[in-house]
């Protein structure tokens, strides 16, 4: 049974391995494995990134031990050292890959290249360096001087950026490399090295709410997020998050509107908006100056990996109290400030129940050949959310629209037998299509008319049982996506065109942001 302060999210007495996968490629994930029996109980993101979360898994993947040094697990950049004894900061250029290069396209206080995403990542990431230096005391993300790491152009149409925590780099998607998109990013590496903030429901809040304090910070002339994206990668908008009006950008401002969901990690770009807000009222109360140095603290000296939105109440208060006095204005401001958006010592929000259909019908054993089936499917589908569907616009819509239907498509499919053996059916099938997706095998696994009809059918029944049992929301959603979607012109496409393809003619703008 693993105890330390990481989240582990089974009951008490469960023995589990807990296995940390990554390769250069995208962001790590931790696999929690049954050690019973093979079984994949849960994912949990070991990134405080974007949309983006890779758990990448491999025929001979590299395990990371919890224990070693942070700055020796690197993969994609082995030779993490001090900044006195190397380039304080380095930046590459994926050109359109998930690949990050061995060589740098700028380093440390060379030139700019002429380059602008390189040279704006780079310039960027200084200025975040100097900010956190400066006005905090701390030297790098890690406060141990550590060099700063970022690759651009990453992807391909990928609207998004992310910090990578165990091989210590950020990335960026082209025209993602603006100020507070940098800052942001660089803030969730120092509170991955401080609080270590949990990435889901109210700890994942809180995680994204000190990246966007924190670039709000670098980039201080306003309080919006992602204002300087180009507006035709955000579909028209002029910013992703507001501070000062968090509800013009979809976020809610005060626990009122608190949105309970399992889609974006119980989401954390949401509900962030509240105490985004709260920091927002404290420092045009008592000035940014005050209000950055109180909210440092609660996330270096207070916060743990679980906190919640009240615990933030209590840092917060706690670090105003260390720097000043109980009754000193500043104090008050923070109580107030927090109070003003419904975040008090006795709130708590609703809890969510959140359940992957997937995984639900990977459980029922007899469904299955046996459990390293059932388990090598499920790597399978984690593989293809993470490496693939997380890169595109199209892919995380997808994803988006699973998450919000989840507990309802996992509910009619354990209600019906014929039903549950659709899903196990689909699921082996098209295993293998999926696998080459997610190895990016061009030439292999064709997408046939059988596996077309098999995801039809399987589709047309889950929207009938959906309306029979008093539904009709996922069975809209269903016929619409068949709607808009050609599936019949995907036979005879390796299951890599037949992705291509979806995404050149879907035309689609999601944007769940940023970073994560």
């Amino acid at each position: 049974m693993y105890t330390g302060d990481n989240y582990l999210p089974l009951p008490q007495g469960k023995l589990v391995w807990l296995v940390d996968l990554s390769r250069p490629t995208g962001p790590p994930a931790r696999y929690v494995v049954d050690a019973t029996e093979p079984f994949l109980l849960d994912v949990i993101e070991r990134s405080a990134l974007s949309s983006l979360i890779t758990g990448v898994v491999s025929a001979s993947p590299e395990i990371t031990a919890e224990t070693a040094p942070l700055a020796a697990k690197s993969a994609a950049f082995p030779n993490l050292v001090p900044a006195q004894n190397a380039p304080l900061i380095e930046t590459y250029d994926s050109q359109g890959t998930k690949v990050l290069p061995r060589t740098p396209a700028r380093v440390g206080d060379n030139p700019p290249v002429g380059r602008s995403e390189v040279d704006n990542a780079h310039n960027f990431t200084r200025e975040t360096f100097d900010y956190f230096l400066n006005v905090h005391g701390r030297n790098s993300f890690d406060n141990q001087g550590t060099v700063m790491r970022s690759t651009v152009n990453y992807g391909r149409n990928y609207v998004n950026a992310f910090w990578e925590g165990l091989n210590l780099y950020t990335a960026y998607g082209t025209g993602l490399a603006v100020k507070d998109v940098v800052a942001h990013e660089w803030a969730h590496a120092v509170t991955q090295h401080t609080a270590n903030l949990e990435y889901r429901w109210q700890s994942g809040a809180l995680n994204e709410s000190f990246s966007d304090i924190f670039a709000a910070m670098v980039d201080r002339d306003d309080w919006l997020l992602g204002e300087d994206i180009p507006s035709r990668l955000l579909g028209g908008a002029d910013a992703i998050r507001s501070m000062s009006n968090p509800e013009a950008y979809g976020q809610p401002a005060h626990t009122d509107d608190w949105k309970r969901t399992c889609s974006n990690n119980q989401g954390v770009h949401t509900n962030s908006g509240i105490t985004n807000h709260a920091y927002y009222l404290i420092a045009t109360n008592i000035g940014k100056d005050k209000a950055e140095q109180i909210f440092y603290r609660a996330l270096t000296v207070y916060l743990q990996p679980r906190s919640s939105l009240r615990d933030a109440r209590a840092a917060a208060l706690s670090a105003a109290a260390d720097l000043y006095e109980r009754d000193d204005v500043e104090y008050v401001a923070v109580d107030q400030g927090f109070r003003y958006v419904g975040i008090t010592s006795n709130w708590n929000p609703p809890t969510n129940n959140c359940s992957c259909a997937a995984t639900q019908v990977l459980a029922e054993r007899s469904l299955f050949a046996n459990a390293v089936q059932a388990l090598d499917i499920a790597i399978t589908l984690y593989q293809v959310r993470d490496q693939v569907m997380d890169g595109e616009a199209l892919g995380q819509r997808y994803r988006a629209l699973y998450e919000e239907q989840s507990d309802r498509i996992g509910e009619l499919i354990l209600s019906d037998t014929a039903l549950s053996a659709q899903a196990a059916h689909l699921l082996q099938s098209t295993q293998p299509g999926m696998q080459s997706l997610a190895d990016a095998n061009a030439a292999a696994e064709i997408v046939t008319a059988q596996d077309v009809q098999d995801l039809t059918t399987f589709l047309q029944d889950l929207a009938r049982h959906d309306r029979e049992q008093d539904g009709g929301v996922l069975a809209q959603t269903i016929d619409q996506e068949l709607q808009r979607t050609n599936l019949q012109k995907l036979v005879g496409m390796t299951y890599t065109e037949a992705w291509d393809f979806l995404n050149n003619t879907a035309h689609t703008v999601y944007m769940p942001m940023i970073a994560r």
